[in-house]
């Protein structure tokens, strides 16, 4: 976006956020209700368009909610005190030892080893490979560096020249499967940690690591993994035949390696049994994350720290942590919920309603407020949705079924930089990226309701 460009949407979001705010306010609500409107439209917008850079447009949204007391300096800055929070820093702090260790390399290595001769098994070989490295990296963009090069190194090998349909089938099965496939695993993705944490800051709901794994992974992760496959396989199969892949064994893990694989063993270990000792997964990370800067343990130096560990990504997760306590003390969400009330049929919906309902809001809300921006706005709405019979927490998961299924790449921040990774532009994907999107809210959302109604989540 140019200069001029991005002045001229700053400027009318701008505007439309203070006529917003100085509409009066309807009956019974809060004068700060419509200044929180106001300042998450504006907020979203700058997220949604990027005329703004997201950390600055996070910290507007700090100066401006705490100058005109549109909530407590405590619900503005809740974020920071979100476990989620902290699980966002200890995934840079992690994904940085992974990078410096070679643990990410060596775990890449090993699952692209024996990918078989054919172009079905490279791709599954990659699409496992993914999934494998969203448990010891959380971070899809540290995910996509580590493997990128790693799959584009094998593509060649099986004889699949650079610009061929083949070898982007390659690439965009490594970008999309780091991505898309990380939303049924909590830690693995930044949107899975803004949408637990905002339902723990709002909405006082408590999802564990084992909890989410259970009600995700199964559908969201293998199930749209063998979808994803078979597009892949079926859009940009090669026009010949594939050579035998026969890619150098994978070297020897060296020493803060093989420290760091043990920590991150320990940690999944203290994630999946946190039904027994009660210890919220960003606690866990943080722990993890201390042995991995302390000198003679970890192989994150203070020059590696510094670098690596990105103010931007902090403040930019707390705001959105933010967002949704911020309309909820403002009384910007009872007006949201009035309104909902006012115009949908939230007593004759049913809880199979209000579960579809929250995954198609967060489908068309990320077309045009991009995924995050649909994370603010969608989960307040949790609350209005369980009144249909539906349990607010299975509400605010619901959600999920349509962020893990945008249908345009721009949607996702990771998606784009990752194609610009790896070298693949946008529009040659247009057709993948909508097909996995149908199959996701056609076939999948509703595997996913049957799938949470024998566990008990859905009522009968």
């Amino acid at each position: 976006m140019s200069p001029r460009l991005s002045f001229i949407v700053v400027a009318v979001s701008a505007l439309v956020a203070v006529a917003v705010a100085l509409l009066p306010a309807p009956d019974g609500v809060p004068p700060q209700a419509l200044a929180a409107l106001a300042l998450t439209l504006f907020t979203v917008s700058m997220w949604a368009t990027g005329a703004l850079p997201a950390h600055t447009a996070a910290l507007l949204f700090f100066l401006i909610a705490s100058v005109f007391a549109i909530a407590p300096a405590r619900v503005v800055f809740a974020g920071f005190q979100s476990s989620a929070w902290w699980l966002v820093f200890s995934g840079l702090v992690i994904g940085a030892a992974a990078d410096a260790s070679g643990l990410g390399q060596w775990v890449a290595r090993h699952a692209f080893r024996h990918a078989g001769m054919s172009y079905a098994g490279l791709i599954a070989a990659i699409l496992t490979g993914a999934v494998v490295l969203c448990f010891i990296i959380p971070s899809s963009v540290g995910r996509m560096a580590i493997a990128i090069p790693a799959v584009a190194a094998i593509a060649a090998e099986a004889g699949h020249a650079e610009g061929s349909r083949a070898r982007d089938g390659t690439l965009i099965a490594v970008v999309f499967g780091s991505f898309i496939l990380a939303f049924g695993i909590m830690p693995a993705n930044l949107i899975n940690i803004l949408t637990t944490g905002t339902a723990e800051t709002l909405l006082g709901v408590h999802i564990t690591y084992g909890e989410y794994m259970l009600m995700q992974f199964p559908v969201n992760t293998v199930l749209k993994g063998l979808i994803m496959g078979g597009l892949v396989i079926w859009m940009f199969r090669p026009e010949g035949e594939s050579r035998p892949v026969r890619p150098a064994g994978p070297e020897a893990l060296g020493h803060d390696g093989r420290v760091l694989l043990v920590i991150v063993l320990l940690t999944l270990a203290a994630w999946t049994t946190d039904f027994l000792h009660g210890i919220q997964a960003g606690w866990v990370a943080l722990a993890a994350a201390l042995l991995c800067l302390i000198p003679w343990i970890g192989a994150v130096t203070a020059k590696m720290f510094s670098q690596r560990v990105e103010v931007t990504t902090l403040l930019f997760a707390a705001s959105v942590l933010g967002i949704g306590p911020v309309l909820h003390e403002s009384g910007a969400s009872a007006l949201i919920g009035r309104v909902i009330a006012s115009h949908l049929p939230l007593s004759e919906m049913g809880p199979a309603g209000s579960y579809f309902a929250m995954a198609y809001a967060a489908s068309l809300t990320s077309i045009v407020a991009n995924i995050t921006g649909a994370v603010a706005i969608v989960t307040p709405l949790a609350t209005q949705f369980a009144t249909a019979g539906l349990d607010v927490k299975t509400a605010a998961l619901a959600q999920i079924n349509g962020l893990s299924a945008p249908f345009f790449p721009y949607e996702a921040l990771p998606l784009m930089v990752g194609l610009a990774m790896a070298g693949v532009a946008p529009s040659r994907v247009m057709k993948f990226c909508i097909a996995m999107a149908l199959a996701g809210m056609l076939v999948l959302t509703p595997l996913n309701y049957l799938w949470w109604r024998a566990l008990g989540y859905i009522p009968g």
